[in-house]
């Protein structure tokens, strides 16, 4: 058997990191319906977008099998806005201009100013 250190990492490496989700409104329910777009046949429904969090990490852990001892040591899904994904890939990109510069290559690259609202 696995000590705990060994679960938890086994369960980090095949749960996703980031999750695709579809969201409808139930008319006759009044809730939101779930669907885990990247995990065959996860559903789930919520009465209101403050139990979404909650609610999906239950969900793909539980697509998982993780045992209820282990839950809290591999954290939880948040939503990402459009705002934070613009900045991630901006942060890939400079990743590559510094690989590309610490190879030796010369680069041509344009740089724009963006809004300074917070994330």
């Amino acid at each position: 058997m696995k000590n705990k250190d060994e679960k938890i990492a086994y369960f980090k490496s095949i749960i996703p990191q980031r999750i695709c989700v579809r969201l409808t409104r139930s008319e006759e329910e009044k809730s939101l319906c779930v669907q885990i777009l990247d995990l065959p046949h996860c559903y789930t429904q919520v009465e209101n977008t403050n139990e979404l969090p909650s609610m999906i990490t239950d969900l793909v852990l539980t697509h998982f099998e993780v045992p209820i001892d282990l839950r809290d040591e591999l954290g939880s899904y948040i939503p990402l806005s459009d705002k934070h994904l613009r900045i991630e890939e901006a942060f890939r990109r400079l990743i590559e201009i510094e690989a590309k510069t610490c190879a030796g290559e010369e680069i041509r690259e344009t740089f724009q100013r963006a809004e300074a609202t917070a994330v």
